[in-house]
């Protein structure tokens, strides 16, 4: 968004689409070349962070859209459709244009006055991980097969004793009132 040449700036769209687009003038003013050229993105991309669970290296768990398998060199890439939105661009023209929308969800806490900020990821850290490990309660409450370590599958809030025990962990930090949040 402003930082690279538009279509426009070496072809001449209505010269282009008017002999076989009706409506042209119209469909130029509201749609982004992209829009319509770049209907599908053969490449994957991600889709959501979720910093309510941390990795053994202390990183958010992500997930990617457009690739089926374990993100490796074998994993077959599928692609996917972006989501056309409203984008104003830098000359204020307003356009549809496609978008990758990623989800992210993350803890919050409150301050002495009562406003929420984002947990630090030092303290996140803190309330997961001790080294390169999970502490106890985290492993306890997570580890669902009992193999003594974290899968990717395991790496999820889905029960509220999970949840607990990271707000438990969190508030024991000083934390007040530690929740999730999310937003796209």
């Amino acid at each position: 968004k402003g930082s690279m040449r538009r279509c426009e700036s070496c072809h001449d769209a209505e010269a282009t689409h008017d002999d076989w687009l009706p409506y042209t003038t119209r469909h130029l003013e509201v749609l982004a070349c992209e829009s319509c050229h770049i209907p599908e993105l053969n490449a994957p991309a991600i889709s959501s962070y979720d910093w309510t669970v941390l990795t053994a290296e202390g990183d958010a768990v992500t997930d990617c859209r457009g690739i089926t398998g374990d993100d490796t060199v074998n994993s077959l890439v599928t692609g996917y459709q972006p989501v056309l939105m409203q984008r104003t661009n830098v000359d204020g023209e307003t356009l549809l244009a496609p978008y990758n929308l990623i989800s992210s969800w993350y803890w919050v806490h409150d301050d002495a006055n009562g406003d929420s900020y984002p947990v630090r990821l030092a303290d996140l850290q803190a309330a997961y991980l001790d080294g390169d490990s999970y502490v106890p309660a985290i492993l306890d409450a997570f580890d669902t097969n009992g193999d003594g370590s974290l899968g990717e599958n395991e790496l999820v809030i889905d029960s509220d004793a999970k949840e607990q025990v990271v707000v438990d962990r969190l508030t024991a930090l000083g934390l007040a009132n530690p929740r999730i949040e999310g937003q796209v």
